[in-house]
């Protein structure tokens, strides 16, 4: 197809991978994942279905088959409010991938109408391709029919009668100072800011928690920082599970770089409110802290790299807040590893972060608001501690002292 874009292609964990703008993760660059992706990228910039109407990999249960495993390789959606309120994906389109050595057979016709029926589209189109061929097809038709032109967004719209509805208005950031009361209210109930924090440190936690959270713009970082290269930022909502087995799900920055031995990675960022509990017959008691929340995609696997206390490990000085860690982490089953073991391996692997014993992480303005400019060294040294704290957890016990 001529309209189709050759991928760019990087390397993680010495495996081909391809970002998928749709999940916001690497993948693996399998015959079939790349024409899916190229796929992505034609309905996007060929057809112009918006990158945010485009769901990827999305499990069947989703859309009512209850328990199913399989998942429909594109969906194009149409994001609408229901009654209630609440956003609903509407389904445009759903298309089927095969790798370019799969011939095209009823079989796999089949299974696409399949999906659709559990889908069901509005509008009855439905495209099976193996990125050498592509059928559209329009199933609305008295007998199944396949279709001489592809489908545009705009006329896929058309097609269900539809038109898409504006997004909402960005909620604005809030100005610098102590919160008002309906900030405040935002923030807690969003669980941005912990309900635990102290409300002398809202200031600075509103600072740092509304950059995050509410900057309309993604950070405008590009080049290099200490042999990694910045590849793209972005944002994206997700969860992460940890170590101890809870989950941290919200609004993530995440940063697509290159590691200095030319392994690719996605970094995710975010300030996130600990849940605050007493005596709570599952969870016990929780301190309900502002935490910032550092993970790592592998692929499929996702999982919080460090997870910082900021009530504890944040300090103003003048008019900057300094960010620090101890080093504590825990290494699932192994359990708690020793603060000065992990302190002395960041000490070996970037030397750069350890001062007096402790991991120094960076800093953001105490009397102004923060800038991505501003935190672009705090994030560096995130990205670089999380990455660094994988590596620990990876050795076998005792190997760092080696």
């Amino acid at each position: 197809m001529d309209d189709w874009l050759p991928l760019t292609r990087f390397i993680r964990a010495g495996r081909e991978v391809v970002f998928d703008p749709c999940r916001k993760l690497l993948v693996p660059a399998t015959p079939e994942e790349l024409v899916r992706q190229c796929f992505v990228q034609y309905l996007q910039q060929a057809l112009g279905y918006p990158i945010a109407n485009l769901l990827t990999e999305e499990h069947l249960s989703r859309w009512g088959k209850a328990r199913s495993r399989r998942r429909a390789d594109i969906i194009a959606v149409l994001h609408e409010h229901t009654d209630e309120g609440h956003w609903m994906p509407t389904p445009l389109l759903v298309v089927e991938c095969k790798a370019p050595k799969v011939s095209l057979l009823d079989d796999h016709l089949d299974q696409l109408l399949a999906y659709d029926d559990i889908v069901e589209t509005e509008t009855g189109l439905v495209v099976l391709t193996n990125g050498l061929v592509t059928h559209w097809y329009d199933r609305f038709t008295e007998e199944l029919t396949i279709l001489e032109q592809p489908v545009r967004f705009r006329d896929a719209l058309d097609t269900a009668a539809r038109t898409p509805i504006p997004p909402s208005p960005p909620q604005p950031r809030p100005p610098f100072g102590m919160p008002t009361d309906a900030t405040r209210e935002l923030f807690l109930t969003a669980g941005v800011v912990g309900r635990g924090s102290s409300p002398s440190r809202y200031e600075e936690l509103f600072n740092l928690a509304g950059l995050f959270h509410l900057e309309p713009e993604p950070p405008p970082y590009e080049g290099a920082f200490r042999g990694h290269a910045f590849l793209e930022c972005g944002d994206r909502v997700t969860g992460f599970g940890n170590a101890a087995g809870g989950r941290w799900d919200g609004f993530y920055r995440y940063f697509h770089i290159r590691s200095p031995d030319g392994e690719s990675q996605v970094v995710s960022i975010s300030v996130l409110g600990k849940m605050l509990t007493r005596d709570d017959p599952r969870f016990g008691n929780t301190s309900g802290h502002t935490m910032l929340v550092v993970a790592v995609d592998d692929f499929d696997r996702r999982h919080n790299s460090l997870q910082l206390d900021l009530d504890r490990f944040s300090l103003r000085e003048g008019d900057r807040v300094r960010i620090w860690h101890d080093g504590r982490l825990t290494r699932g089953k192994r359990g708690a590893a020793k603060r000065a073991d992990v302190v002395e391996f960041v000490a070996q692997h970037a030397p750069h972060l350890v001062s007096d014993g402790t991991v120094q992480l960076g800093s953001f303005p105490a009397d102004r608001l923060a800038t991505w400019a501003d935190v672009q060294p705090l994030v560096e040294n995130l990205i670089e501690y999380a990455l660094v704290r994988d590596r620990f957890r990876n050795e076998p016990l005792g190997q760092h002292r080696q």
